[in-house]
């Protein structure tokens, strides 16, 4: 029996949690999706051959196959063909990602609580619930599948990833060396936090007073510097 997407969308129900990913031991193919059937999903390993062919790595490859499996589990579980899919069926995988909790990230009762900050490094813990990078990370794979079949003539007349206009114009003509412009990101991504980098802990360590905070990035410094020079707060957190 179908779920009904807004369900998903709302996070009340998941998907079902069938098919599973591969490890073949193939150049070619290095990883298969398999459905509930354990028969492989060739829609999914025809876009992975191509993008092997094209010189991805196979660490890219077992990612996108394991966002892929994501979403044909959202698929089968509201029981709507790949063919068929619409931007409707893509926001009720977000808001299941959003509300959900990732089964990878369960810790030990007596360990510290997910998402909280290591007060002796400054690092924080990864949240118990799908983060912003696993969400895009799992859009831009159904966009580069669907763009990889629409090419070929297959798959729905839009794409059901939306993508930002203004972002792809101003990248348009981007060389790979250059860093991506600034723009409005697409409908359906999420926010991605900007991390205090090490640089930023590097120059706090040599040139500032060490009065560090620990902040939602981690732990910054956000002294002036005891010389006078370099920035009055950490450059990446602000």
């Amino acid at each position: 029996m179908a779920v009904d997407r807004s369900h998903l969308l709302s996070g009340r129900v998941g998907p079902a949690l069938v098919g599973r990913v591969v490890r073949t031991g193939q150049p070619v193919v290095p990883y298969l999706l398999l459905d509930g059937g354990d028969e492989p999903v060739v829609p999914v390993s025809d876009w992975t051959t191509d993008l092997i062919v094209g010189d991805a790595s196979p660490n890219t490859c077992r990612a996108y196959c394991y966002a892929l499996l994501t979403w044909f589990r959202v698929l089968w579980t509201i029981e709507v063909d790949w063919q068929r899919a619409t931007e409707g069926d893509v926001a009720a995988m977000v808001g299941w990602m959003r509300a959900a909790k990732n089964p990878q990230r369960v810790r030990r009762p007596d360990s510290a609580p997910a998402g909280s900050v290591n007060l002796k490094t400054g690092k924080r813990y990864l949240p118990d619930r799908y983060g912003a990078s696993t969400i895009n990370l799992t859009l831009a794979a159904v966009r580069g599948f669907y763009e990889f079949h629409a090419h070929l003539g297959e798959g729905p007349v839009l794409n059901p990833v939306p993508e930002s206009r203004l972002e792809a114009m101003v990248n348009r003509h981007r060389t790979p060396d250059t860093p991506r412009s600034p723009a409005r990101r697409g409908r359906l991504r999420q926010k991605s936090p900007i991390r205090c980098r090490a640089q930023c802990l590097t120059w706090c360590g040599t040139n500032c007073s060490r009065r560090w905070e620990v902040t939602a990035t981690g732990l910054c410094c956000r002294a002036t510097s005891a010389q006078g020079r370099g920035p009055p707060s950490c450059w990446a957190c602000g």
